[in-house]
């Protein structure tokens, strides 16, 4: 009988001559393997020399990593679920959010339509002509404002002036003192001259002249004291078409005087002659108070602003001068 081979470990036959390893439990045949002339049961149990040593015959792959033995399907499928329903609740609040926006611009959009102003609360105010840097303010017209009916007198029921004096500085009066009178009219500049021949042509009156500093400064306190410090008004003064310069006007619109281009009295940037933004030219002249430079000042716009600008309804009016 040919000498059989077995694993001192485990007992298995060693079936390869000169073999490394144990087939059976897979360990290193550094010694020698047991010699057994008798072939051992088949039914025998092998003998395993450790309980903690492991089963090598085992693939590896087959064994579950401890950390995971204990997780479930419905464990492995929690953070997806929780993704989701936290991308719904965005995806929720989103949708809300634009249709709010929406809401807020079409409320908005109708209030602004709705609404109709001439000045904001700052500085810079709104203008009426080309580069433009201030504009007057223009608040709704009040009941005690005199507003004169035009047309073919009889005389108005209601007086429409108010009535001053001042030492003058038009030396054509020997008596040196002009009488002037305010207004508050919605007109065009062309119906502030006629209207001003008409009711006060047979006393001398046009539409003011201010020569110096002096009438400047005593015109800008009589419409502070006649409380008239919003509205727009009129003055005697507009230009020749070629070249472009300012003169003062008779009752009939003649130009008179001297050159009024550089007086110290101009808007900023004025006069400009011609509006960009609405493609008209400017021929003649207003006088407001500029919020921006503190002071009244004098600004060329075409002959009728209400054209431009219908909101400054109830806020114009103009000057008379009378001899």
């Amino acid at each position: 009988m040919d000498k059989q081979l077995f694993c001192k470990y485990c007992g298995k036959k060693i079936e390869v001559e000169n073999a490394l390893f144990c087939t059976g439990c897979g360990k290193r045949l550094d010694d020698a393997p047991v010699l057994d002339k008798e072939k051992p049961s088949e039914d025998k149990d092998p003998v395993i020399e450790s309980k903690n040593e492991p089963d090598k015959s085992k693939n590896v792959s087959d064994t579950k990593p401890v950390d995971n033995k204990d997780m479930t399907d419905e464990d492995s499928k929690k953070p997806v679920s929780i993704v989701k329903v936290a991308l719904v609740v965005f995806a929720s609040l989103l949708v809300l959010a634009l249709i709010g926006l929406g809401i807020y611009k079409i409320a908005t959009r109708s209030v602004v339509e709705d609404e109709v102003t001439v000045d904001d609360d700052n500085d810079d105010d709104g203008i009426i002509a080309v580069n433009p840097t201030d504009t007057p303010d223009a608040p709704e017209p009040t009941k005690e404002s005199p507003i004169i009916t035009l047309g073919n007198p009889p005389e108005p029921t209601i007086e429409p002036v108010i009535a001053a004096s001042v030492p003058g500085s038009d030396d054509t009066d020997p008596n040196g003192l002009h009488t002037y009178k305010i207004i508050i009219d919605d007109v065009t500049w062309e119906d502030a001259l006629r209207d001003t021949k008409t009711l006060f042509g047979d006393e001398g009156g046009y539409l003011v002249h201010i020569n110096t500093k002096e009438e400047y400064d005593y015109i800008v306190d009589f419409i502070k004291k006649a409380g008239y410090e919003d509205r727009i008004f009129w003055i005697g003064a507009k230009r020749q078409e070629s070249p472009a310069v300012y003169k003062w006007v008779d009752q009939d619109g003649n130009l008179v005087g001297d050159n009024l281009n550089n007086l110290e009295y101009w808007l900023e940037g004025e006069p400009s002659f011609y509006d960009d933004s609405t493609s008209t030219f400017e021929t003649c002249v207003e006088m407001f108070y500029s919020k921006k430079n503190k002071k009244w000042v004098f600004n060329d716009v075409q002959n009728d602003v209400l054209e431009l600008l219908p909101s400054y309804s109830g806020k114009m009016g103009y000057i008379i001068e009378i001899d």
